[in-house]
C-alpha cells in the first residue's frame, strides 16, 4: 500500500430556569409597554462599544474580548479555528426581554427586508422585545404603551420587584449562543448565527422566596393563559424557520412534601417535589392542549428543541435540596430560610421510591410522545471542573436525550441598564446558561453542514459527548459533556462522495493515493489534491490525497560498471543443438547482458525457400535501467523499471525479401524497481507487478544500415506507466499502452557509427469508479541518439557520445469529481479537480565513454580494457531542477 500521513469580572448570579409564576405575575403589567428600536448591522468595533457604554463605562476592567472557560471545556474554540461559527443558521431564543442595542449582538438578530429586527413580545402582544425600562426611556413610535412609567412604579412599590436588576436573562442567553467574535466583550458558541428573539416572560428582580403561588400548577386557574402564551410563542418561533428553539425556562409544578413521617423519632421537615412523582399527575399535563399542540407542530418540522433541565438540586452527585422546619405560609414566603440541605439519594416518600436524579418536566417532555423523540434535548449544568453543579437537576428519566454543558459563573452579554452588569456584561449560573451552549453548538453543526437534519444533529451531539460519571449513559450526566470539536469530525466510516452527490461503495477513500513512476517525475506530485468524502450522516469533508513523487537513487559505481561492461565473473555460453547449426541453446549468468540471467533457444531455417528465425527466452532477471546513460534495450518495459523478473519472451521473424523481415513477438514478466514509493508491510509486496507485451516489427537491413519499426501493446496489471493508484483511483482492468518505436543505425564509415531511436506511447487508463474519476489518456515518449567512433587513434579503442531522453509523460490529466462543501443554497457543491500529469521539465542525459584495450601479456583467455566515462543528468527522474553528474574510470577484465 502507498503510505499516508494520514480571569473574569467579579459577581455571581444563580439563575434557575424561568418559572411560570413570575411570567404570570408580570403578565398583570401587560398593559404597560414601551418602545424603542434595535441596533444597527455589522460587527461593532471597540470604539463603538465605548460610545455605547457612554457614562456607564466602568474603569478598572479590561474591555478586550474574554472568552468563557466553557468554550474551552467544550472544544468550541478549536471549532472556531476551523472557521465553523454557525453562519446562516437561526436559533430562536424563547425567553425574557432582550437588549437589541448591545454591540456584541446587534448584527446577530434576524431582520426583515427593511433591516428591522424580527421578533415578538408575547407578554405585551407587540413586536418590541426590549426590557421594559428601555421601552419606557426610548419608546418606539409605532407602538403605544400609555402610562408605562406609572405602571412600573406601581408594580415595584406593591409587588416588591425591580425592573433595573436581574433583567439580563434573555440577553445573557443570546450572548452565550451568538455574541459576535470581535475585539471586545465575549464571544458566543456560534458567533455568526442569527438570533430570533421571542419574549415569553418579563425580566425583573424580586426578593428570594421560599415558594411561588400555585400558579405554577398547569391546572391552576391561570394555567390556561400561560399555555396559550406558550403556544403562540412556539408557533411564532417555528414559523421563522429556525434550526433550534432554545428554552432556558421551566416550571416548578411542585407540591410541598412533609419529610420525617417515615423516620420514627425524626422531626418533621418540608421540601418541594414534582407532583408527577407523588400524586399521579400525568407528565403530558405539564402543557395543556394549546401548548401541547404547538409543540407537536414543531415536532413535524426539522427543528431541535433544547430545554434546561432545571435548578432544583435533584442530582445524586452534588445536589442540595433545601429543607424547611415549618409548612409554607404566604406571609412567610420571603422570610423562611432553610434549616438544612439534603441529597436526593434514597428518598422513599409515602412508600414510594423517589428517583435521585429528576429533570424538570419540560426538559423530559419528549417522553410523552414519540413525535418528540430524537429532536428534543435536556441539558444539565456543569461547573468549571465538569462536575454537575449542586443546584442542577440530573438527567434522570431524560438521560437518553440529555447531556451536560458548563453553566456556572458564565460571563455573557447583559442589559446596559441592569445594575448587576459591568460594562454591559454579567456573570450568571444555572442550567439556563448550559442550555444555550448546546443550542449554539447545534447551530455550528448546521452552519457547517446545511443538509444536516435535526435528528442527525442531535445524534451527533450525543454520540460525540465526552463521557462523564459512570461509564456510558448515566442518570446524572446522560451522555456527558458537550464536545463540539469532536462533533464536527466525521463520524463512522468515510465514504467517497462522487459526481452524483451520493455515497459511493467499493473503496475506502482513506486509501486514496497515487504514487508516480519516473515517467511522471514530479508533474503530478507537485500539485495538491483533496478528495470529497461523506461521513455516515452524509456530511461533506475533504481528505488530502497523497500524490507521491518517485524516489530514484543515482546508480552506484558498481552498478554502472556491471551495466556498461558486464559482470567480470559472468558465465555465458552458446551450444549448437543440431548438426547443421540451426538450433542453438544459450545460457547466461549476466543479468546486465542483453538476454539477462537465464536461458534462450534460437532456431533458424526456411520453409519453401523463405527464411525464418525463432527466438524463445526465459530470464530470471534482466536489467535495463532507463536512468542509465547507454541502455541497449529498446523494449517498452525498460523505460518504466530498472529490472524485470521471470521474464519470458518469444519472437518469430520471416523474410519478405533479402533485406526485409517481418516479425511478431510477445513477452511477459514481473516489473520491479518502478521508482514508486510503496509500503512493504507484507513480505510478498515488493512493489512489482505483472506485464504482457505483444507486437510486430518490420526490419530493413543491408550492409551499412538497419531500420526497424515496431508497433505493439504493453499491458500493465495494476499499474499505469508503472504508477500505482489506490482507493477511488483503483484501476478497472489492465492498462493498455499502444506504442510505436522507430529505430535506425548506420555506418558512416568503417569507424564511425550512428544510431537513434524514438518511441511514442499512448496509454488509456481505465478507472473502476467513474462516478468519482474519469478515465484518461496519457501521451509519453522517449528518444536516444548515439555516435560511436572506433579504432581511429589506436586499435581496439572505442569512443561513444550520446544524448538520451528517458520516457516521460508529455500530455494527460486526471479529472476527479467529488462533493466539496455546499453552495449558497445549501446544496452539495460538486467540484472538478484536474491534476496535470505532464512532466514540467524532462530528464535528459548527455554522456561520453572512451575505452581502450590494454597491451599486456595474455593470461589464459583474459583480456583487459581501460575505460573512462562521464554523464550529466538534468532534471533527474523527470523532477525539475534535480541534477546528477558522474564520472567513472577503471579496468575491465574479461575471461
Amino acid at each position: 500500500m502507498i503510505p499516508r500521513q494520514f480571569a473574569f469580572a467579579s459577581g455571581l448570579h444563580h439563575f434557575s430556569p424561568r418559572y411560570i409564576v413570575p411570567a404570570l405575575l408580570l403578565g398583570a403589567l401587560s398593559a404597560c409597554g414601551g418602545g424603542g428600536g434595535g441596533g444597527g448591522s455589522g460587527v461593532a468595533t471597540l470604539s463603538e462599544y465605548r460610545h455605547w457604554l457612554g457614562a456607564r463605562l466602568q474603569t478598572g476592567q479590561s474591555l478586550n474580548q474574554q472568552s468563557s472557560y466553557a468554550l474551552k471545556n467544550s472544544n468550541v474554540l478549536s471549532a472556531h479555528a476551523q472557521g465553523s461559527k454557525g453562519r446562516g443558521v437561526t436559533v430562536a431564543v424563547i425567553d425574557g426581554e432582550i437588549d437589541l442595542t448591545h454591540p456584541d449582538l446587534r448584527n446577530r438578530w434576524v431582520r426583515d427586508s427593511n433591516g428591522k429586527v424580527t421578533g415578538y413580545n408575547f407578554v405585551e402582544q407587540h413586536s418590541d422585545v426590549r426590557p421594559i425600562v428601555q421601552r419606557r426611556d426610548k419608546p418606539r413610535s409605532d407602538i403605544s404603551e400609555p402610562d408605562i412609567a406609572n405602571r412600573i412604579r406601581t408594580a415595584e412599590a406593591t409587588r416588591g420587584v425591580s425592573f433595573t436588576r436581574s433583567i439580563s436573562h434573555g440577553t445573557h442567553v443570546s450572548g452565550i449562543i451568538a455574541a459576535s467574535d470581535n475585539e471586545f466583550g465575549t464571544v458566543g458558541v456560534a458567533p455568526e448565527a442569527s438570533i430570533l428573539p421571542v419574549t415569553l416572560f418579563r425580566e425583573f428582580y424580586s426578593r428570594p422566596a421560599r415558594k411561588r403561588p400555585q400558579g405554577s400548577d398547569p391546572n391552576h386557574s391561570s394555567g390556561a393563559g400561560w399555555n396559550n402564551r406558550v403556544a403562540r410563542a412556539v408557533d411564532y418561533a417555528a414559523s421563522k424557520s429556525p434550526f433550534v428553539l432554545n428554552n432556558s425556562w421551566g416550571s416548578t409544578w411542585a407540591a410541598e412534601v412533609e419529610w420525617g413521617s417515615d423516620r420514627p423519632g425524626s422531626p418533621k421537615t418540608y421540601f418541594n417535589l414534582y407532583n408527577y412523582f407523588l400524586h399521579g399527575q400525568r407528565h403530558a399535563d405539564i402543557f395543556q392542549k394549546p401548548a401541547r399542540d404547538a409543540w407537536l407542530r414543531v415536532a413535524s418540522k426539522d427543528i431541535v428543541v433544547i430545554f434546561s433541565a432545571g435548578n432544583d438540586g435533584w442530582n445524586s452527585e452534588t445536589g442540595r435540596i433545601p429543607v424547611y422546619a415549618t409548612k409554607y405560609s404566604a406571609d412567610k414566603r420571603y422570610t423562611d430560610e432553610p434549616i438544612d440541605y439534603f441529597t436526593s439519594i434514597g428518598k422513599v416518600i409515602d412508600g414510594k421510591a423517589i428517583p435521585s436524579n429528576i429533570p424538570n418536566l419540560e426538559s423530559s417532555y419528549f417522553l410523552t410522545d414519540g413525535a418528540f423523540v430524537g429532536k428534543w434535548l435536556a441539558v444539565v449544568n456543569l461547573d468549571e471542573n465538569n462536575s454537575i453543579y449542586r443546584s442542577s437537576n440530573g438527567c434522570g428519566i431524560a438521560k437518553a436525550y440529555c447531556l451536560g454543558a458548563n453553566g456556572v459563573n458564565i460571563r455573557s452579554t447583559g442589559v446596559l441598564e441592569d445594575r448587576d452588569t459591568k460594562n454591559g456584561y454579567v456573570n450568571y449560573s444555572g442550567t439556563s446558561m448550559a442550555a444555550p451552549m448546546v443550542s449554539g453548538a447545534l447551530a455550528v453543526l448546521k452552519g457547517k453542514d446545511p443538509r444536516l437534519t435535526a435528528k442527525q444533529a442531535v445524534r451527533i451531539i450525543l454520540d460525540t459527548a465526552t463521557d462523564l460519571g459512570a461509564p456510558g449513559i448515566d442518570d446524572v450526566y446522560g451522555h456527558g459533556l458537550l464536545n463540539l470539536a469532536k462533533a464536527l469530525e466525521p463520524q463512522g466510516a468515510a465514504r467517497g462522495a462522487g459526481r452524483h452527490a451520493s455515497a459511493l461503495s467499493g473503496f475506502d477513500p482513506r486509501q486514496n493515493a497515487v504514487a508516480f513512476s519516473t515517467a511522471f517525475g514530479n508533474g503530478g506530485a507537485r500539485q495538491s489534491l483533496t478528495s470529497g468524502v461523506f461521513d455516515k450522516y452524509n456530511r461533506s469533508y475533504q481528505m488530502k490525497t497523497p500524490l507521491q513523487a518517485p524516489i530514484r537513487k543515482a546508480p552506484s559505481l558498481d552498478a554502472l560498471m556491471q551495466f556498461h561492461h558486464g559482470k567480470v565473473s559472468a558465465a555465458s555460453r552458446t551450444v549448437a543443438l543440431d548438426a547443421d547449426g540451426s538450433l542453438f541453446y544459450s545460457m547466461s549468468d549476466d543479468r546486465y547482458g542483453q538476454r539477462g540471467k537465464g536461458v534462450s533457444f534460437d532456431m533458424f531455417g526456411d520453409v519453401q525457400g523463405t527464411p525464418y528465425r525463432t527466438h524463445l527466452s526465459f530470464a530470471k532477471v534482466k536489467i535495463a535501467d532507463a536512468m542509465m546513460p547507454s541502455s541497449i534495450h529498446k523494449s517498452m518495459w525498460s523505460g518504466l523499471g530498472s529490472h524485470s523478473r521471470d521474464h519470458m519472451q518469444g519472437r518469430f521473424d520471416t523474410a519478405l525479401n533479402e533485406n526485409l523481415w517481418l516479425g511478431v513477438y510477445t513477452g511477459r514478466g514481473q516489473l520491479g524497481g518502478t521508482g514508486t514509493t510503496t509500503r512493504t508491510d507484507r513480505a510478498d509486496d515488493d512493489g512489482s507487478y505483472r506485464f504482457d507485451d505483444v507486437g510486430m516489427v518490420l526490419t530493413h537491413q543491408d550492409r551499412t544500415a538497419r531500420i526497424s519499426l515496431s508497433a505493439g501493446r504493453f499491458f500493465e496489471h495494476g499499474r499505469f506507466l508503472a504508477s500505482r493508484s489506490e482507493g477511488a483511483f483503483q484501476l478497472d482492468k489492465a492498462t493498455g499502452s499502444d506504442y510505436l518505436h522507430l529505430g535506425a543505425a548506420t555506418s558512416l564509415s568503417p569507424h564511425i557509427h550512428l544510431s537513434a531511436d524514438y518511441m511514442k506511447v499512448k496509454t488509456k487508463v481505465d478507472f473502476r469508479h467513474n462516478a468519482y474519476v474519469d478515465d484518461m489518456t496519457l501521451d509519453a515518449d522517449s528518444a536516444d541518439a548515439r555516435l560511436t567512433v572506433t579504432n581511429v587513434i589506436a586499435d581496439n579503442e572505442h569512443f561513444a557520445l550520446g544524448y538520451r531522453l528517458p520516457l516521460a509523460v508529455r500530455h494527460g490529466a486526471m479529472a476527479q469529481h467529488s462533493v466539496k462543501g455546499y453552495d449558497k443554497s445549501g446544496n452539495y457543491n460538486i467540484a472538478i479537480d484536474r491534476i496535470d500529469f505532464a512532466v514540467p521539465k524532462r530528464h535528459w542525459i548527455a554522456h561520453v565513454t572512451y575505452m581502450r584495450q590494454l597491451k599486456a601479456q595474455s593470461i589464459g583467455d583474459a583480456s583487459f580494457r581501460w575505460f573512462i566515462e562521464g554523464a550529466s543528468h538534468q532534471n533527474w527522474g523527470n523532477i525539475a531542477g534535480k541534477k546528477n553528474r558522474q564520472i567513472s574510470t577503471g579496468i575491465v577484465a574479461s575471461f
